[in-house]
């Protein structure tokens, strides 16, 4: 079944090789979104199960916690379960990205051979030979709003061997492209995660090509394109997976594509928080999980923060449930381990 979006590696300020998938694609949404499967607890229908569990956190694993210096943590005030809106096309909010990325035309459903659908709309054909596309998406399924220029920032001589990539904004360029973006897109700073001074909380995704000049071995890098992903504010704790917006930049600081996955919540129920205790002592039950496939048969505590992971297939479950996620290391080791504790 066809998707729609280029590939990247995600990184923090490090590179990744070229990955490429089509074209465009039709992922979360903004401001009136999210779909999810119905997982409950005391007035749901029911709390998710094993394969939910493993869909959201990973796969079981056994692990002790040593005896040490266990860090003190204070997630927050309450530990909610949210409750998420189901999703909804904004016609108005459509409209505001159309007229903003200069996109005319009535929006049309999106064919069912794409996985993203059902949803909207509205694309154009560009006149060259490339068959490239300007596009703009609205997925009910997974909630996501999301503009795709049909340019994924490749350039390059082949007369003289070597890119024409340039002038693509650096990180901190790119970050604040994006902060004078939002107004326009009809979102603001105050959606989204902040540092100590204020400044977006943002990850990075870059796009590489790796070449040989022309008459040499070694190899060069070159950025084709990066992409700013900013995170939504909860109330409590972390959103992990959805809840983002992502502004990609190419060349000359042109805008490649935007995919905008906010969800909007309430709260469903209020959770006592678990002690430090309490979480090793799941710990050491198997009530624990990973993403990683490898970790150490015992673990020293390093941090503790409430996050409500959601499912990577793009479809939202209709609650977020909260986890502790524990980060880790070997006794005598500094790699980190991600393990997660569910906090209910």
């Amino acid at each position: 079944m066809p998707s729609a979006i280029e590939n990247a590696a995600e990184i923090s300020p490090v590179v990744a090789a070229e990955v490429t998938r089509l074209n465009f694609r039709v992922p979360k949404a903004v401001l009136t979104l999210s779909l999810l499967t119905g997982l409950a607890l005391a007035g749901f229908s029911q709390s998710p199960g094993r394969s939910e569990i493993e869909e959201l956190v990973g796969e079981h694993v056994r692990v002790r916690i040593v005896k040490g210096q266990v860090p003190s943590f204070r997630v927050g005030d309450s530990c909610p379960i949210y409750e998420v809106e189901t999703s909804k096309f904004d016609a108005q909010t459509f409209r505001k990205w159309a007229t903003l990325f200069e996109l005319k035309g009535e929006p049309a459903p999106i064919p069912s051979d794409y996985e993203e659908a059902p949803g909207w709309w509205v694309q154009e054909r560009k006149t060259d030979s490339s068959r490239k596309r300007r596009c703009l998406y609205f997925s009910l399924n997974s909630g996501t709003l999301g503009y795709a220029s049909g340019d994924d920032g490749h350039r390059w001589d082949v007369k003289a061997h070597k890119p024409l990539m340039e002038n693509v904004p650096s990180s901190e360029q790119a970050s604040k492209k994006v902060v004078e973006l939002l107004p326009r897109l009809g979102l603001s700073i105050d959606q989204f995660s902040t540092n100590s001074a204020g400044k977006p909380d943002y990850r990075q995704l870059i796009n590489t090509i790796r070449y040989s000049p022309r008459g040499q071995t070694n190899q060069l890098e070159v950025v084709k394109k990066r992409s700013i992903i900013l995170t939504q504010k909860l109330p409590e704790g972390n959103i992990i997976g959805a809840g983002t917006l992502t502004v990609s930049f190419i060349s000359q600081g042109m805008i490649a594509g935007v995919e905008c996955s906010l969800v909007k919540l309430s709260t469903n129920q209020v959770l006592k928080h678990l002690t430090v205790n309490t979480i090793t002592e799941r710990v050491h039950s198997g009530a624990v999980w990973t993403r990683q496939t490898f970790v150490p048969s015992e673990v020293l505590i390093k941090t503790i923060r409430l996050v409500y992971p959601t499912v990577p297939t793009g479809v939202r479950e209709r609650f977020l449930w909260p986890f502790y996620e524990v980060t880790c290391c070997a006794p005598h080791g500094s790699k980190e381990y991600i393990l997660y504790v569910k906090a209910w």
